[in-house]
């Protein structure tokens, strides 16, 4: 961590991140807006990205291709 970008910064699980959400109209000091906690929730149970392995045409190690999950 690098304390001159991220003061404070911690790992925190997706229920207390969940419980951080503010209700509309609340100031967002140490909060999570809604918007946020859609995007971060959807991270962390995979429906944002996808990979899809890439063979090395040289033999070499395969890359990988991240894209957008499909709906």
């Amino acid at each position: 961590m690098d304390d001159k970008e991220l003061k404070g910064a911690q790992w925190m699980g997706k229920e207390t991140i969940g419980s951080m959400v503010a209700e509309p109209g609340q100031p967002l000091a140490g909060k999570v807006t809604g918007n946020n906690w859609t995007m971060i929730k959807n991270a962390l149970e995979g429906g944002i990205i996808e990979g899809t392995e890439m063979p090395n045409i040289l033999g070499k190690k395969s890359t990988w291709l991240y894209t957008a999950a499909r709906k």
